[in-house]
């Protein structure tokens, strides 16, 4: 089994997926006058965090097992929900460090 990091550059790419997300949804709202418009976006907001907190531990699943999937030059591919992960790695000793997510929705 395989340690599981993220270095920094992948961790701030889950961060603006979340601040994106989360911005369609207000710009979406906002303009239809509701007035609960704050409790609509906080709930996307939770969604947003749920999601991340989602693809951290699919990652984590799917990169500490000793045989990976879809592995090319330290590259696989992890499905989350409707969304798909192409997720570059490094690896050393037994400590694979996340180095870039692509997210995309299927």
């Amino acid at each position: 089994m395989y340690e599981v990091k993220l270095n920094e550059k992948a961790y701030k790419q889950l961060e603006k997926f979340i601040v994106k997300y989360r911005n369609v949804f207000e710009n979406l709202y906002s303009q239809t006058g509701l007035e609960n418009l704050n409790e609509i976006v906080d709930l996307y907001y939770k969604s947003a965090i749920s999601l991340k907190n989602g693809f951290l531990s699919w990652i984590e699943v799917a990169l500490s097992k000793d045989i990976i999937a879809c592995k090319e030059n330290n590259t696989t591919i992890v499905f989350y929900k409707n969304y798909k992960l192409k997720v570059k790695y490094n690896e050393k000793w037994n400590i694979r460090i996340v180095a870039n997510i692509e997210i995309s929705y299927k």
